[in-house]
């Protein structure tokens, strides 16, 4: 019953913003409150957030992948290592970038949404 209630809580917790909305616009502390974001503008500036995030740490492990490299002295070992390193790390830089694609697409339906059909 906990674990049946607490999945149920943790999945709709996405929506809440989406609920609140329809009563009123989130307030945004950065400009002082004097404007107001919908749920859907949140939702891309924290997709924003993460995609920079993930695409900062890419970087940062192709660098090492590549240190990783030239610093093996001729050891296989650290040779195939790095390579993989920057391999999958490539690999997930095509997943980030098409998961950004999809969450771009959803939230400017959503925009659309919202401007045609305010509450």
């Amino acid at each position: 019953m906990v674990k049946k209630l607490l999945s149920i809580t943790i999945l709709g917790i996405p929506f809440l913003p989406t609920a609140v909305y329809a009563l009123t616009a989130i307030n945004n502390p950065l400009t002082g409150g004097s404007q107001a974001l919908t749920s859907p503008q949140l939702y891309a500036r924290f997709a924003a957030l993460i995609f920079t995030l993930s695409g900062v740490m890419a970087v940062i492990v192709i660098m090492y992948g590549v240190v990783l490299m030239l610093t093996s002295r001729g050891e296989e070992d650290k040779v195939e290592k790095g390579k993989m390193m920057i391999v999958w790390t490539v690999v997930g830089m095509i997943v980030i970038g098409s998961a950004y694609a999809i969450a771009a697409f959803i939230i400017q339906t959503a925009n659309k949404a919202v401007l045609v059909n305010p509450r």
